[in-house]
Protein backbone atom coordinates (compact mmCIF):
# COMPACT_ATOMS: atom_id res chain seq x y z
CA UNK A 1 0.00 0.00 0.00
CA UNK A 2 1.51 3.27 -0.83
CA UNK A 3 2.23 5.81 1.89
CA UNK A 4 0.32 9.04 2.38
CA UNK A 5 1.45 11.83 1.06
CA UNK A 6 1.19 14.94 3.37
CA UNK A 7 -1.10 16.69 1.48
CA UNK A 8 -3.54 13.59 2.33
CA UNK A 9 -3.07 13.43 5.43
CA UNK A 10 -3.87 16.92 5.84
CA UNK A 11 -6.89 16.25 4.08
CA UNK A 12 -7.86 13.92 5.72
CA UNK A 13 -7.48 15.71 9.49
CA UNK A 14 -9.27 18.35 8.04
CA UNK A 15 -12.08 16.47 7.20
CA UNK A 16 -12.42 14.83 10.70
CA UNK A 17 -11.81 18.32 12.00
CA UNK A 18 -14.76 19.16 9.91
CA UNK A 19 -17.46 16.75 11.18
CA UNK A 20 -17.30 18.37 14.47
CA UNK A 21 -17.90 22.08 13.58
CA UNK A 22 -21.09 23.39 13.98
CA UNK A 23 -22.99 23.76 10.76
CA UNK A 24 -25.93 26.35 10.24
CA UNK A 25 -28.98 24.73 8.47
CA UNK A 26 -32.64 25.09 8.08
CA UNK A 27 -32.61 22.99 11.41
CA UNK A 28 -31.02 26.26 13.16
CA UNK A 29 -34.15 28.21 11.75
CA UNK A 30 -35.41 29.80 15.55
CA UNK A 31 -38.70 31.55 15.48
CA UNK A 32 -38.66 35.30 16.13
CA UNK A 33 -40.70 36.32 19.05
CA UNK A 34 -42.80 38.73 17.23
CA UNK A 35 -43.78 35.93 14.16
CA UNK A 36 -44.19 33.35 16.62
CA UNK A 37 -46.58 35.62 18.98
CA UNK A 38 -48.69 35.93 15.73
CA UNK A 39 -48.63 32.42 14.57
CA UNK A 40 -50.11 31.08 18.04
CA UNK A 41 -52.67 34.11 18.04
CA UNK A 42 -53.63 33.32 15.10
CA UNK A 43 -54.13 29.34 16.24
CA UNK A 44 -56.06 30.70 19.10
CA UNK A 45 -59.01 32.17 17.24
CA UNK A 46 -59.24 29.69 14.51
CA UNK A 47 -57.85 26.28 15.64
CA UNK A 48 -58.24 25.47 19.38
CA UNK A 49 -58.15 27.86 22.38
CA UNK A 50 -54.94 27.38 24.08
CA UNK A 51 -56.12 28.13 27.79
CA UNK A 52 -55.09 26.06 30.45
CA UNK A 53 -52.53 24.32 28.13
CA UNK A 54 -48.91 23.90 29.28
CA UNK A 55 -47.22 25.25 26.24
CA UNK A 56 -43.87 23.03 25.28
CA UNK A 57 -40.84 24.36 23.33
CA UNK A 58 -38.53 21.39 23.09
CA UNK A 59 -36.77 21.95 20.18
CA UNK A 60 -32.96 24.15 20.92
CA UNK A 61 -29.58 23.21 20.22
CA UNK A 62 -28.20 19.83 21.35
CA UNK A 63 -31.68 18.97 23.04
CA UNK A 64 -33.39 15.70 22.50
CA UNK A 65 -37.20 15.90 22.43
CA UNK A 66 -37.65 12.02 22.79
CA UNK A 67 -35.67 12.76 26.39
CA UNK A 68 -38.64 15.12 27.61
CA UNK A 69 -41.35 14.23 29.96
CA UNK A 70 -44.44 15.19 28.06
CA UNK A 71 -47.89 15.07 30.24
CA UNK A 72 -51.73 14.84 29.11
CA UNK A 73 -52.35 19.08 29.08
CA UNK A 74 -49.29 19.45 27.24
CA UNK A 75 -48.87 21.08 23.73
CA UNK A 76 -45.70 21.33 21.58
CA UNK A 77 -45.61 24.31 19.42
CA UNK A 78 -42.68 25.19 18.02
CA UNK A 79 -40.49 25.20 14.73
CA UNK A 80 -38.39 21.58 14.51
CA UNK A 81 -35.54 20.66 12.40
CA UNK A 82 -37.14 20.26 9.56
CA UNK A 83 -34.52 17.31 8.21
CA UNK A 84 -36.17 14.97 10.79
CA UNK A 85 -39.85 16.36 10.67
CA UNK A 86 -41.35 13.43 9.56
CA UNK A 87 -39.77 11.48 11.94
CA UNK A 88 -41.20 14.03 14.73
CA UNK A 89 -44.45 13.72 13.65
CA UNK A 90 -44.43 10.03 13.92
CA UNK A 91 -43.26 9.98 17.23
CA UNK A 92 -46.04 12.79 18.45
CA UNK A 93 -48.49 10.87 17.08
CA UNK A 94 -47.70 7.29 18.42
CA UNK A 95 -47.19 9.00 22.05
CA UNK A 96 -50.27 10.95 21.52
CA UNK A 97 -49.08 14.21 22.48
CA UNK A 98 -50.53 17.39 20.83
CA UNK A 99 -48.64 19.78 18.54
CA UNK A 100 -48.09 22.65 15.99
CA UNK A 101 -45.35 22.73 14.25
CA UNK A 102 -43.90 24.56 11.54
CA UNK A 103 -42.91 22.83 8.27
CA UNK A 104 -41.57 24.14 4.95
CA UNK A 105 -44.17 24.81 2.81
CA UNK A 106 -42.71 23.71 -0.30
CA UNK A 107 -42.29 19.88 0.49
CA UNK A 108 -45.03 20.29 3.41
CA UNK A 109 -47.73 17.21 1.84
CA UNK A 110 -43.91 15.29 1.62
CA UNK A 111 -44.52 14.16 5.19
CA UNK A 112 -48.10 12.66 4.37
CA UNK A 113 -49.57 10.96 7.78
CA UNK A 114 -52.92 9.95 7.88
CA UNK A 115 -54.13 11.96 11.64
CA UNK A 116 -52.57 15.39 10.89
CA UNK A 117 -54.05 18.62 9.53
CA UNK A 118 -51.65 20.89 6.80
CA UNK A 119 -52.06 24.59 7.14
CA UNK A 120 -50.96 25.86 3.76
CA UNK A 121 -49.87 29.38 5.03
CA UNK A 122 -46.86 29.73 2.65
CA UNK A 123 -45.36 32.75 5.51
CA UNK A 124 -42.04 34.16 4.32
CA UNK A 125 -40.49 34.55 7.79
CA UNK A 126 -36.84 35.28 8.44
CA UNK A 127 -35.65 33.48 11.34
CA UNK A 128 -32.54 33.92 13.63
CA UNK A 129 -30.22 32.93 11.25
CA UNK A 130 -31.02 34.75 9.08
CA UNK A 131 -32.60 32.02 6.19
CA UNK A 132 -36.08 33.30 4.70
CA UNK A 133 -37.83 30.33 4.44
CA UNK A 134 -41.25 30.55 3.16
CA UNK A 135 -43.57 28.11 6.02
CA UNK A 136 -46.86 26.59 6.68
CA UNK A 137 -48.01 24.02 9.72
CA UNK A 138 -48.77 20.60 10.11
CA UNK A 139 -50.80 20.05 13.78
CA UNK A 140 -53.07 17.07 15.33
CA UNK A 141 -55.39 19.24 17.29
CA UNK A 142 -57.77 20.13 14.36
CA UNK A 143 -60.03 16.58 13.30
CA UNK A 144 -62.31 17.90 10.59
CA UNK A 145 -60.07 18.98 8.08
CA UNK A 146 -56.83 17.61 6.11
CA UNK A 147 -55.61 21.03 4.23
CA UNK A 148 -56.47 24.29 5.36
CA UNK A 149 -55.47 27.43 3.04
CA UNK A 150 -54.80 29.80 5.22
CA UNK A 151 -54.13 33.27 3.79
CA UNK A 152 -55.57 35.37 6.26
CA UNK A 153 -52.46 34.17 8.46
CA UNK A 154 -50.12 34.42 5.85
CA UNK A 155 -51.57 38.20 5.64
CA UNK A 156 -51.13 38.02 9.59
CA UNK A 157 -47.40 37.49 9.85
CA UNK A 158 -46.84 39.45 6.46
CA UNK A 159 -48.04 42.75 8.29
CA UNK A 160 -46.31 42.05 11.63
CA UNK A 161 -42.96 41.78 9.38
CA UNK A 162 -43.36 45.31 7.88
CA UNK A 163 -44.30 46.60 10.93
CA UNK A 164 -41.14 45.49 12.55
CA UNK A 165 -38.90 46.61 9.84
CA UNK A 166 -40.44 50.16 10.07
CA UNK A 167 -39.49 50.34 13.55
CA UNK A 168 -36.39 48.94 13.12
CA UNK A 169 -35.68 51.67 10.48
CA UNK A 170 -37.31 54.15 13.01
CA UNK A 171 -34.71 53.39 15.48
CA UNK A 172 -31.81 53.32 13.59
CA UNK A 173 -32.65 56.19 12.00
CA UNK A 174 -33.27 57.89 16.19
CA UNK A 175 -29.54 58.01 16.52
CA UNK A 176 -27.89 60.25 14.60
CA UNK A 177 -23.86 59.81 15.11
CA UNK A 178 -21.05 62.43 15.22
CA UNK A 179 -18.85 63.11 12.27
CA UNK A 180 -16.18 62.10 14.14
CA UNK A 181 -17.41 57.77 14.03
CA UNK A 182 -17.26 55.87 11.10
CA UNK A 183 -19.63 52.81 10.63
CA UNK A 184 -20.14 49.55 7.61
CA UNK A 185 -23.37 51.54 6.70
CA UNK A 186 -21.57 54.85 6.33
CA UNK A 187 -18.96 54.30 4.28
CA UNK A 188 -21.10 51.99 2.28
CA UNK A 189 -23.13 55.45 1.32
CA UNK A 190 -20.18 56.72 0.05
CA UNK A 191 -18.39 53.76 -1.78
CA UNK A 192 -21.83 53.61 -3.68
CA UNK A 193 -21.42 57.27 -4.73
CA UNK A 194 -18.04 56.40 -6.05
CA UNK A 195 -16.28 58.25 -3.42
CA UNK A 196 -12.25 56.70 -2.36
CA UNK A 197 -10.65 57.20 0.87
CA UNK A 198 -8.02 56.06 2.81
CA UNK A 199 -7.78 55.86 6.55
CA UNK A 200 -4.57 55.62 8.30
CA UNK A 201 -4.10 52.85 10.80
CA UNK A 202 -2.69 55.52 13.76
CA UNK A 203 -5.94 57.85 12.89
CA UNK A 204 -8.86 55.60 13.78
CA UNK A 205 -9.84 53.78 16.70
CA UNK A 206 -12.31 50.91 17.05
CA UNK A 207 -15.45 51.75 19.37
CA UNK A 208 -18.70 49.19 19.92
CA UNK A 209 -20.50 51.72 21.51
CA UNK A 210 -20.51 56.02 22.57
CA UNK A 211 -20.66 56.90 26.02
CA UNK A 212 -23.52 59.46 25.37
CA UNK A 213 -25.65 57.37 22.79
CA UNK A 214 -28.18 54.27 24.21
CA UNK A 215 -27.19 50.59 22.54
CA UNK A 216 -24.37 49.70 19.94
CA UNK A 217 -22.90 51.03 17.23
CA UNK A 218 -24.30 48.85 14.63
CA UNK A 219 -21.44 46.70 13.52
CA UNK A 220 -18.84 48.43 15.29
CA UNK A 221 -17.38 51.88 14.24
CA UNK A 222 -13.75 53.73 14.33
CA UNK A 223 -13.39 57.12 15.52
CA UNK A 224 -11.66 59.41 13.36
CA UNK A 225 -9.02 61.88 13.83
CA UNK A 226 -9.59 65.79 13.57
CA UNK A 227 -13.11 65.57 12.32
CA UNK A 228 -16.34 67.79 13.74
CA UNK A 229 -18.35 66.64 16.11
CA UNK A 230 -22.08 66.67 15.37
CA UNK A 231 -24.41 68.20 17.52
CA UNK A 232 -26.98 65.63 18.66
CA UNK A 233 -24.11 63.17 20.07
CA UNK A 234 -21.91 64.90 22.12
CA UNK A 235 -19.01 63.07 22.19
CA UNK A 236 -17.72 62.19 25.95
CA UNK A 237 -14.60 63.56 27.63
CA UNK A 238 -12.91 60.04 27.55
CA UNK A 239 -13.75 59.92 23.33
CA UNK A 240 -12.59 63.46 22.89
CA UNK A 241 -9.00 62.90 24.61
CA UNK A 242 -8.99 59.27 22.01
CA UNK A 243 -9.91 61.63 18.76
CA UNK A 244 -7.05 64.31 20.28
CA UNK A 245 -4.87 61.63 20.73
CA UNK A 246 -5.22 60.12 16.83
CA UNK A 247 -2.42 60.75 14.03
CA UNK A 248 0.08 62.20 16.92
Amino acid sequence: MAMETKKEKFEDYEGFVEKFKLKKTTDDCYTPQYVYDEIFSWFNENIQSLDGCNIVRPFWPGADYKALEYHEDDVVFDNPPFSIFAQIIDYYTAKGIKFFLFAPSLTLFSAFRPNVTYIVAHCDIKYENGAVVRTSFVTNMERRHRVILAGDLYKQVKAATERMQKQDKKSRRAIIYPDNLISGATLGRLAVRGICMKIPMAECEFVRKLDNAQGTVFGGGYLLAERAAAERIELSPREKAIIESLGK
